[in-house]
């Protein structure tokens, strides 16, 4: 059985950070809502920074290592961003109760949980008054979680 998350942008809604996460299963059937990053841009530049190789706070910019620091021990960033973004992504109760059910159902059979993230490309790019985007499949990730 393999989890379907689609990740796509919220049309007409006039807020940019608001997006749709759409989960799909033959064994759960389908869960949608909404959600938001829960960073800022500028923090995420941030992270992103500081997850690369080699990263070095102190050579950093001082808005980099302000966000940074918000944020806590560098050495836990991982835990930090993994949770904060698990709660944005599961902050729709229908998401988060389809999520559990995948999960469940693949812990009683003692198997990975197989997930497909397809994100679209209108997470990607926004149309303009004189451009159109479809919401194609842009990109498919194939993962599983262990129970």
């Amino acid at each position: 059985m393999t989890l379907t998350i689609r990740f796509s942008t919220m049309a007409g809604t006039g807020d940019a950070s608001v997006y749709r996460l759409d989960l799909d299963s033959p064994a759960i059937g389908q869960a949608s809502g909404e959600f938001r990053l829960p960073f800022d841009p500028s923090t995420q530049r941030a992270i992103q920074q500081a997850l690369a190789p080699n990263f070095a706070l102190e050579q950093a910019d001082d808005p980099t290592r302000q966000a940074l620091q918000a944020l806590g021990s560098l050495a836990q960033l991982p835990t930090t961003v993994g949770d904060a973004l698990s709660q944005a992504l599961l902050a729709a109760a229908s998401v988060h109760s389809g999520f559990d059910r995948a999960l469940g159902l693949a812990e009683i059979k003692r198997q990975p949980l197989p997930v497909e993230l397809r994100f679209t490309w209108a997470m990607f790019a926004r149309p303009t008054a004189t451009t159109t985007r479809p919401s194609a499949t842009l990109l498919k990730l194939t993962c599983s979680f262990h129970t």
